[in-house]
């Protein structure tokens, strides 16, 4: 249709959006409804439009890199990828990214910040009698020793800080839970199965500084398991932030079975490694 209706509950017109469809393309992507069997679009449509996030920049970055996660083909790096950004620009656009005091006792962190700026002054010192190549060089690691005390959260740490914010009810399941990102080490023993938020750190940063993921070391079948996961999760928040309560359908599934929840479906007592198909 060249065109989109906003229609009341009587039925009168409210608004009329003239777009430019294009071509839609022949891939299938996630659909996160199904009208024919709960038809929420409506109930969907209706919290976005009344939601205090709609017109926010960082918000619509977030859903488009969700959608190319969504219907994108690409690789698992790219639809990875995708998820992560948005991660990013949920967090900073909730202001969840921000330097915050290092996580020790209050004691421990006077001592660490005391000692981090007795090397900065020494720093400077050296600086001061040194080549002007070498004083550009000192200034480097000045900033950097900066950025300790600064503290700015760890992907992990915003991931997580994130799914708090908005309230998720498996938002402390989450912290804890854990599953093998690889299978085995290089010495042929069994790795310390990972937290999910730290898995998520590794896959990132295998991919935005390595630019791919290593299957000859990376359990694949975990790597899947974790797109359908992280997809859900991120659809989740979404639904929470716009106040969206109908049925979806969770791209993780259950144990690979297409279900129909709504968005508080994921109580702990309801899950395990075994729901999202996480293997070792």
């Amino acid at each position: 249709m060249p065109f989109v209706e906003i229609r009341g509950e009587a039925g009168e017109l409210v608004a009329r959006m003239h777009v430019r469809i294009g071509d839609a393309g022949e891939s299938r992507g996630t659909a996160l409804i199904d009208e024919q069997f709960n038809g929420t679009t409506g109930a969907l449509l209706t919290s976005f439009l009344v939601s205090d996030v709609r017109n926010e920049v960082w918000f619509r970055v977030m859903l488009k890199h969700l959608l190319r996660a969504f219907t994108g083909g690409g690789t698992v790096e790219d639809r990875l990828s995708h998820l992560f950004r948005a991660v990013e620009g949920a967090c900073a656009g909730l202001g969840l990214n921000g330097a915050r005091p290092i996580e020790v006792e209050e004691s421990v962190r006077s001592e660490v910040d005391a000692g981090i700026n007795e090397l900065i002054d020494k720093l400077e010192e050296i600086a001061a009698r040194s080549s002007e190549a070498d004083r550009a060089r000192l200034t480097q690691l000045r900033n950097r020793l900066r950025t300790v005390t600064a503290n700015s959260p760890s992907f992990a740490t915003q991931l997580l800080t994130l799914l708090d914010k908005v309230g998720l009810p498996d938002a402390d399941w989450l912290a804890d839970f854990k599953f093998r990102v690889k299978n085995e080490r290089p010495d042929g023993q069994s790795r310390t199965p990972s937290s999910w938020a730290s898995a998520a750190s590794v896959y990132r940063n295998r991919i935005f500084h390595s630019a791919f993921i290593d299957f000859d070391t990376f359990d694949v079948d975990n790597a899947f398991a974790f797109i359908g996961h992280l997809s859900d999760v991120l659809a989740r928040v979404v639904f929470h932030l716009i106040g969206f309560v109908g049925q979806y359908k969770p791209p993780c599934g259950h144990a690979g079975a297409v279900t129909y929840e709504t968005p508080s479906w994921a109580r702990p007592e309801r899950l395990s490694a075994e729901v999202f198909r996480y293997t070792g």
